[in-house]
């Protein structure tokens, strides 16, 4: 693990304020503590090679004239403003330095003045002023004036993306942290760079981060604070008021809380009297100012005044939880405390609880509603909970401790739901969940149960890729008069999941929109999968952007447990490799993979390790894609028909990641034929244009048909690719890759582009290949130079039979000559005469 915190290059900021200086413009650097202008300013003025000298704004000497300047000129005490105007002037032309101002609104006045009699003159090499101040407001009026009318350049510092946050962590701790790891880091800090590492680095020095056996690392246990931020941070909670004292207090155990809640607990007035960089509200909520002070209040409470404030909390929620979250703090609250709280409440704080993906705290509230009340209800909650972290034969036990003919209809629904949930989510048992939905549902009759045996009905149909039949449910689900409840919003994701892999891209962004809309009472586990929908139909139409926007709102769900954080760590991998950003696809599948139970059998798990094994064969990465292909099969319950499609991708991937082509080839087919016998109309398209990239003619045919493409302008651009690549078409294979690289699909682009270069030379215009050498190579930077049959055969420089291809392909992998032949179905010489001759038209 590095020591060294890494430095995040600012590029653009560090453009502008060179670019600025140059034009002899003073800049005006503008972000929050901790953001980095300090550094910035530091690192860009080295790397220009000009000198800096400093002066330093600060609240403690504020009172003191000509403080701020004293790093720079000798103050003799006199007052003269005009003098330490020319000796600060001298030095600086002498030294030809840019004055960098720190502080600036922490300046004293006659600091300020002098500042702003130097940027009038127009004498000084160049100066930035750094301030937290957006407005400027806090920063001495007559500076800010003078800046203005020099019409100095804003350059506002922003906090790091997610992605930032990734990169610079992963540099730290030499290897990928869990991403909803990142996530709460993110949230935790604001993006704010100094708290990133005083949290980070306090975890790391605290041993709460642990390295899985993939090398990845993950968060143990509650994050800890670097000893210099918490000492920062309690400063500031040390001198507030003793009322907002305690309200960060209550704060640090359940945060945000709601108004009336801080009202009942007698706090009113404590948010007002806060100072501003400790709490907050929204009318609403209150919340303190940065998340960070929550965790050094955490750290700072012991067992037993947590247990004394939790026991207040509790009974002031009794009478203003009105929400099925605060229901749900509260009764996991209580649960700390030992409270018991009435079986009803448990019950449907366990059903929250569920919902949100807090399968644990799920069981446990289910278990105690059940301890207090034998009613089916809570011990099939119970079920779903278990069921849902993978632990199918503790899930069957209590499932089968049910007396089914003791049930109303109520119940008899209830352990309906609960036993398909179990059987095709836990067990991957599909066939079995249909066949007691068969048995049981007739006796459904009331129209809202029979809802949820329709809703049921149509998901399992959906995960056993039975379309038609998957539709037809979810109708049925939807002609019944209870909208708003989950069994709609559910059938709505159905619908619309239904008409995307059909290959259409308008209709169900709008029907998966709704059920995000329906499904916001239920919790995330079906919006979680309608935005997975919509995203990928964004995809389709090739509006990546959209898609981007969209996938980064999954970021909300990261953190949540199991189910919904896999959903959303897999379609963030789905855009990542849209774009071409491989490492961050790859560090999302595996979270993705990370989320769910050992022994999944959703089909979501192997879904993912098929993902994960593509992108590792992009990179001739062996071993890794074997071990996403293993992952894949032990998710996998049965090898035959729709299950299989899974393991056939792994298949073609590992062969293509060591350097074969034509197997490849056939197994992609093999997955676009199963595909389109289950009418997956867009998945199955896109393995047929896996084999196009791979140079498969056939392939090429038949996705020219449109029987076998979906709608939308990236199916189109696939059938242009197609034809143009059937046609030797160099001219519009050229137009093919600008059109993909114009959406920002670069890797699309740059394998239509190596097909144009090769159609040039096969034409017999080698000149022009030659002219496109540079933009492939712009192309396969930007998609972080990955690999593929297309970018060999127009790197080769010559033109390659596809034997010749396939084994120039392998020799690059470092298969040997035997090895090949075996593979082949040639003898080793025939092999060698291979190498031999395509040495000999390399070298020509």
């Amino acid at each position: 693990m590095s020591r060294q915190w890494p430095y995040l290059p600012r590029s653009a900021e560090s453009v502008a304020i060179l670019t600025a200086l140059n034009d002899r413009l003073p800049v005006v650097l503008i972000g929050p503590a901790g953001i980095g202008k300090t550094t910035l300013t530091r690192a860009a003025l080295t790397e220009s090679g000009r000198s800096v000298g400093w002066v330093i704004g600060s609240a403690s000497a504020r009172a003191t004239a000509f403080a701020a300047l004293t790093p720079m000129v000798h103050i003799d005490g006199t007052g003269d403003v005009r003098g330490v105007l020319a000796a600060l002037t001298q030095r600086l032309t002498e030294d030809d330095a840019v004055l960098a101002v720190e502080g600036a609104d922490q300046l004293d006045v006659a600091s300020a003045t002098v500042l702003a009699q130097l940027v009038r003159s127009g004498d000084c090499p160049g100066m930035v002023v750094m301030t937290r101040s957006p407005d400027l407001d806090a920063v001495d009026p007559g500076l800010v004036s003078a800046l203005s009318a020099a019409r100095a350049e804003r350059v506002v510092l922003p906090r790091l993306s997610v992605d930032e946050v990734t990169s610079v962590v992963g540099d730290f701790l030499g290897a990928p942290l869990d991403f909803a790891d990142i996530v709460r880091i993110h949230e935790a800090c604001a993006g704010n760079p100094f708290y990133v590492r005083h949290l980070v680095s306090g975890s790391a020095a605290a041993g709460v981060l642990e390295r899985r056996d993939d090398g990845t690392f993950v968060l143990a246990s509650e994050f800890t604070v670097s000893p210099e931020l918490d000492a920062i941070v309690g400063d500031s909670i040390d001198a507030a008021t003793p009322n907002t004292r305690k309200l960060l207090e209550f704060l640090g155990i359940l945060a945000p809380l709601p108004v009336a809640t801080v009202s009942a607990l007698g706090l009113d007035g404590a948010v007002e009297a806060s100072p501003p960089d400790l709490l907050a509200s929204d009318g609403r909520l209150v919340f303190p100012a940065h998340a960070i002070i929550g965790d050094v209040i955490r750290g700072r409470l012991g067992t037993l005044r947590r247990a004394q404030l939790t026991t207040e909390l509790v009974a002031a929620m009794d009478a203003t939880a009105s929400s099925a979250v605060e229901v749900l703090h509260r009764a996991r609250l209580a649960d700390d405390i030992g409270l018991q709280l009435p079986a009803q409440t448990n019950l449907e704080a366990a059903a929250t609880a569920f919902n949100h993906g807090q399968f644990e705290l799920s069981e446990r509230l289910a278990f105690l509603s059940a301890a207090a009340d034998s009613s089916p209800f809570a011990r099939c909650q119970q079920v779903r909970a278990v069921a849902a972290q993978g632990e199918g034969i503790r899930a069957q036990r209590l499932l089968d401790e049910i007396v089914v003919d003791e049930l109303d209809e109520a119940g008899l629904a209830t352990y309906l739901v609960t036993s398909c949930v179990h059987f095709s989510t836990a067990l991957g048992e599909h066939d079995r969940s249909l066949a007691l939905l068969d048995t049981l549902g007739p006796r459904i009759t009331l129209p809202p149960l029979q809802g949820a045996t329709h809703a049921m009905r149509a998901i399992i149909m959906l995960n056993a890729g039975r379309l038609a039949g998957a539709l037809s449910s979810a109708r049925a689900c939807l002609t019944g008069d209870w909208d708003g409840m989950v069994w709609a919003a559910l059938a709505r994701y159905v619908e619309a999941e239904i008409l995307r892999r059909l290959g259409e891209t308008r209709r169900p962004v709008a029907i998966a929109e709704d059920a995000v809309r329906l499904s916001e009472a239920a919790g995330p586990l079906v919006g979680v999968g309608a935005m997975h929908t919509v995203t990928l139909a964004h995809l389709a139409r090739g509006r990546l952007d959209e898609a981007g926007a969209l996938a980064d709102r999954f970021a909300d769900n990261v953190a949540l447990q199991s189910l919904p954080r896999a959903v959303a760590c897999s379609t963030l991998t789905l855009v990542a490799i849209a774009e071409g950003r491989f490492g961050k696809a790859q560090r999302l599948a595996l979270d993705s993979l990370h989320a769910l139970p050992d022994n999944d059998r959703s089909g979501l798990g192997r879904g993912v390790a098929a993902l994960l094994c593509g992108i590792r064969a992009l990179f001739g990465d062996v071993e890794g894609s074997r071990w996403a292909r293993n992952q894949c099969e032990a998710a996998t319950l049965r090898v035959e028909g729709w299950d299989e499609v899974n393991l056939l991708q792994c298949e073609g991937f590992v062969r293509a990641a060591g350097g074969e082509i034509s197997a490849p080839i056939a197994g992609f087919r093999s997955v676009a034929g199963i595909l389109f016998a289950h009418q997956q109309i867009h998945d199955g398209m896109n393995y047929l244009y896996w084999a196009v990239r791979f140079g498969d003619r056939d392939a090429a045919r038949q996705l020219c048909d449109s029987r076998y493409r979906g709608e939308g302008v990236i199916a189109d651009l696939m059938a242009a690719h197609a034809r143009a690549f059937l046609d030797s078409d160099a001219a519009g294979l050229r137009d093919v890759s600008d059109s993909f690289a114009g959406l920002g699909f670069i890797p699309y682009a740059a394998d239509a582009l190596a097909h144009a270069m090769v159609a040039f030379r096969r034409n017999g215009s080698p000149s022009k290949a030659a002219e496109l050498v540079p933009r492939l190579a712009w192309l396969r930077q930007t998609a972080e130079d990955f690999r593929s049959p297309a970018i060999f055969a127009a790197e080769a420089g010559v033109v390659l039979s596809p034997r010749e291809l396939e084994i120039y392909s392998m020799t690059r992998a470092g298969r040997s000559r035997a090895d090949a032949a075996q593979t082949l179905g040639l003898q080793p010489s025939t092999v060698t005469a291979y190498r031999s001759r395509i040495r000999e038209r390399l070298s020509s």
